[in-house]
């Protein structure tokens, strides 16, 4: 797995502590949303087969693949980066109304339902999936929740981006440094 360089980020990135926040720019959010994706399995031929519309546009040299295309755009339309394996059972006994949608024949399995509907939906398709996801509402639904409080006046404040509340990340440790800490703790 390739993780940009703690320098690389630091020059990049503002951390906010007191919000819990971090900004970056539009480039680098792309950059490591390629970075995520790549290492997850993008599929560059299923992806340009499943969307005809972006296999014309980089026939075209709108984008210089399905890849680019994705993180320039996909992601924000919710087009799915790669095909998806459904746990059938889990998927079933998880939403009772796509088992119900199922059993009357308006799907033919729990996987058609995520591919037509449910990935668009915010469904989970596994449970390890829907470990990260539940994670990613209840992320949500704080900033929500911190945002609407601010906004009637109930004492919580806007999350801020004043350079005030902000930190810089300290200095990347150096490579003969971490090989020191290795050496004195016996594993060098």
């Amino acid at each position: 797995m390739a993780v940009p360089f703690h320098s690389q980020l630091a020059e990049c990135v503002t951390i906010d502590t007191e919000n819990a926040e971090v900004t970056m720019p539009l480039p680098l959010f792309r950059l490591m949303l390629e970075s995520v994706v790549v290492q997850a399995g993008f599929d560059e031929a299923w992806y340009l087969q499943t969307n005809p519309d972006v296999a014309e546009s980089v026939e075209r040299g709108a984008f210089t693949s399905g890849l680019a295309h994705y993180c320039a755009a996909g992601y924000a339309e919710g087009r799915r980066p790669m095909p998806m394996r459904v746990d059938e059972e889990w998927y079933r006994t998880q939403y009772p109304d796509v088992a119900a949608a199922i059993s009357a024949g308006d799907f033919r399995s729990a996987q058609a339902h995520f591919n037509l509907a449910g990935y668009i939906e915010g469904r989970a398709p596994t449970p390890e999936a829907y470990d990260v996801q539940r994670r990613w509402n209840a992320a949500v639904e704080h900033r929500r929740a911190a945002r609407h409080m601010a906004q009637e006046g109930w004492g919580a404040e806007e999350p801020s981006t004043a350079a005030s509340n902000t930190i810089t990340l300290p200095p990347a440790v150096s490579r003969g440094t971490r090989l020191r800490h290795a050496a004195a703790a016996g594993r060098g």
